[in-house]
């Protein structure tokens, strides 16, 4: 099967695939084509973004997360009815896992996609040297599939110098929609059947608003293949949960940001408290954490109380605090993870807590940087990690179940 898509990558992050991105599926939606987005890399902001300009949820593309069958399914599925799918890399094109490594690079992802790829360049300050920093970058693997370039940040008065001086350098500037075309063929053997949904659906409370706001989409769509009905709910606006719950879910976001407005909300809070003590299903994450502690440092430097479920305190750090992919090893025996069980996730956050938990061993890739991390704590499983459900389905399985023991009782 064939699809038409493209990857925008660059030779570093800050470079403006983001906004190149985002006008290019802007301008061809503005042409009446049917347009799919996707993220490689474990991205949760960008998109967001791509919400807002398609109207439908992003997929992400993660070669971490998940094995390349998988990742040929996620992507099928995803594009299906798509004219043009274009996918925005992460970081430098070829940079992976690890400072040597080009595992779940956009690279990476591109080839095992078998798609071509446009890379912006930033030209502002660069003449003849930028065909250098190209050759280098086409040329760096014999399979780079770069196709396309785009000059970012350049003077009107320069471009046409710089374009004709990069075509009689290097390749002819063929057309977007054409390079799309010359992504090959897939073939993929799904992974396993459509999880089944054993038993009556069940009701996942989620919280959505801007405090909460990082989910993964493939996340929702299991819980759904699972049997969950999704129930929108505002930690911010709503003064109490929904009716009829059986499970939480509370993402990541901003309520650092919202702290003092998530504070003078007391009815939410209270009733969140309520539940969770009632034995309610949850699973908290990043901001999600943050919300369940005792206290919150907001951005204005000021201490509010939270839900109080959790021991400890949020704090400011001023800087990106243990960042990037982890997978986790539960120490002990919980409701969703038995001692031993691993599931991959990924950390992104500049605020840290007085009480991280310690029911899990978060391992980076390289096996050498470690530390502890969770609360295990009957129905509540909570931390900073943003979990990827299909690298262990079995999480979210025990989650949907206890869902449904929950609302029985």
């Amino acid at each position: 099967m064939k699809i038409p898509g493209i990857v925008i990558a660059a030779s570093a992050s800050g470079s403006g695939k983001t906004a190149v991105t985002m006008a290019m599926m802007k301008a061809f939606k503005n042409a009446g084509k049917k347009v799919r987005a996707c993220k490689c890399g474990p991205d949760y902001i960008d998109p967001m973004f791509h919400r807002e300009v398609l109207g439908i949820d992003s997929e992400n593309l993660d070669l971490y997360f998940c094995d390349r069958e998988r990742l040929k399914e996620r992507f099928m599925h995803h594009a299906e009815g798509a004219e043009l799918v274009v996918t925005e890399g992460v970081m430098g094109y070829y940079d992976g896992i690890s400072l040597d490594s080009d595992q779940a690079s956009t690279y990476d992802v591109a080839r095992t996609l078998g798609l071509p790829v446009i890379l912006v360049v930033p030209a502002r300050g660069m003449a003849s040297t930028i065909l250098a920093v190209l050759k280098g970058m086409i040329e760096y693997r014999n399979d780079s599939n770069i196709r396309g370039i785009i000059l970012n940040r350049i003077s009107p008065m320069l471009y046409p110098k710089m374009k004709k001086m990069i075509e009689e350098g290097l390749l002819d500037m063929e057309s977007v929609l054409k390079i799309a075309w010359e992504a090959k063929e897939m073939e993929y053997h799904p992974v396993k059947a459509k999880q089944e949904a054993a038993g009556r659906k069940v009701r996942i409370g989620v919280a959505r608003d801007l405090a909460f706001c990082f989910y993964y989409k493939d996340n929702m769509e299991l819980l759904k293949e699972l049997g969950c009905e999704i129930i929108p709910f505002s930690p911010l606006e709503d003064t109490r949960l929904p009716e009829h719950l059986d499970g939480l879910l509370f993402g990541g976001g901003y309520p650092e940001l919202c702290a003092k407005h998530l504070a003078e909300n007391r009815a939410m809070r209270k009733d969140v408290r309520k539940q969770i003590e009632n034995g309610i299903p949850c699973i908290a994450e990043c901001g999600g954490f943050l919300y369940l502690a005792e206290e919150l440092e907001g951005e204005d430097g000021k201490h509010y109380p939270m839900v109080g479920v959790l021991p400890g305190k949020g704090i400011k750090k001023g800087r990106l605090t243990r960042f990037g992919y982890i997978e986790l090893t539960a120490e002990m025996n919980g409701v969703y993870m038995k001692k031993g069980e691993k599931i991959r996730a990924h950390e992104f956050h500049y605020w840290d807590s007085t009480e991280n938990g310690e029911d899990t061993l978060a391992v980076k890739p390289d096996g050498v940087r470690k530390w502890q991390a969770v609360h295990m704590k009957g129905n509540l499983f909570a931390g900073f990690p943003h979990l990827y459900f299909y690298s262990n389905p079995k999480v979210a399985k025990r989650f949907v179940e206890a869902c449904r023991t929950y609302r029985s009782k």
